[in-house]
C-alpha cells in the first residue's frame, strides 16, 4: 500500500509512505474531493452509494482530473497535492463501521487507479488525503452528563467532592473532544493544520510551503449547498478556485 491509513473519531486521514526526495521549499496544490476530482456514477446521486461508486471527473471534452494532478506533479518538481473533504456520512468510531469502512474502501480504490495512471507513483508519493468525519451519536452533549451528575452528587462532603472532580473532568474532555469535531470541519481549519504537521515530521527540518490554491465546489453560488470551501480558503488566506477555474 502507498500509504498510511490512520482513523481518529475527528480524523481519517491517508498519508504517504514514500516521500518526495525533494527536501522544499514545497509548492502545495490543495482541493476538496467530492464533485471537485470525482463523482458518482450512480445516476442523479449526490454522494457515492458504494465504495466504488465514483470517477475521476472530465470538466470538458479534455483530461480528467486525475489527468491534471499528473500535469501538475509533472511540471512542478516541488508540489504536494492536498484533499481536505468533509465526510458528514462517515462515522469513525468504531472504525469498522460500515460508513467508515465504505470510505476507507473507496479512498484505496482511488490510490489504486492514481497508480496505474500515468505519473501515478510520482503522484501518489506527493499526494495526503484528510477527512473530518461526522461526529458519533454516543458523543453525549455536556449539558445532558451534568444533569445526570447533579442527581448523584447528594452524599457526604467528601464524596461530593469526589463527584465533583469527576464531573468537571468529564466536562472538560467531553469540551475537548467536540472542539477537536469542530476543528477539523471545514470552514475551519483544522485538517490543514494536520496536514502541516504531517509535512514536518517526514522531512528533518520543517519545510517552507507555499499554498498555491485551494479548489472547490462549495462556493456559496445559488446552486452550491454552501460556501463551506470558499470560506475555508479565506481562513486560510489561500487563492480560491473553482473546479472549472483549473480544470478547464
Amino acid at each position: 500500500m502507498s500509504h498510511k491509513l490512520t482513523v481518529l473519531p475527528h480524523l481519517i486521514k491517508h498519508t504517504p509512505k514514500v516521500h518526495n526526495p525533494v527536501k522544499g521549499p514545497f509548492n502545495v496544490y490543495a482541493f476538496d474531493l467530492d464533485h471537485t476530482l470525482i463523482e458518482p456514477t450512480s445516476p442523479g446521486a449526490r454522494f457515492s452509494r458504494t465504495a466504488d461508486d465514483w470517477r475521476f471527473m472530465r470538466f470538458t471534452p479534455g483530461k480528467t482530473t486525475l489527468e491534471k494532478l499528473g500535469d501538475i506533479i509533472q511540471e512542478d518538481p516541488s508540489a504536494h497535492i492536498v484533499i481536505f473533504s468533509n465526510q458528514g456520512g462517515v462515522v469513525a468510531v468504531p472504525p469498522s463501521s460500515k460508513s467508515c469502512t465504505k470510505y476507507t474502501t473507496k479512498i484505496q480504490l482511488i490510490l489504486d487507479e492514481i497508480s496505474r495512471s500515468e505519473n501515478g507513483l510520482n503522484l501518489l508519493g506527493r499526494l495526503w488525503i484528510y477527512a473530518s468525519p461526522k461526529r458519533p451519536a454516543s458523543s453525549v452533549s455536556v449539558k445532558s452528563k451534568g444533569k445526570i451528575k447533579q442527581s448523584v452528587v447528594r452524599k457526604n462532603t467528601r464524596t461530593k467532592q469526589l463527584k465533583l472532580q469527576n464531573f468537571y473532568k468529564l466536562e472538560t474532555e467531553q469540551t475537548e473532544v467536540e472542539d477537536q469535531f469542530v476543528k477539523m470541519r471545514k470552514p475551519e481549519i483544522g485538517m490543514a493544520e494536520e496536514f502541516k504537521k504531517d509535512l514536518s515530521a517526514s522531512y528533518e527540518s520543517a519545510p517552507q510551503i507555499t499554498w498555491c490554491h485551494y479548489c472547490g465546489d462549495a462556493a456559496g453560488r445559488p446552486k452550491d449547498f454552501s460556501d463551506s470551501d470558499k470560506e475555508f480558503a479565506e481562513k486560510l488566506g489561500v487563492l480560491f478556485k473553482l473546479p472549472e477555474d483549473v480544470f478547464i
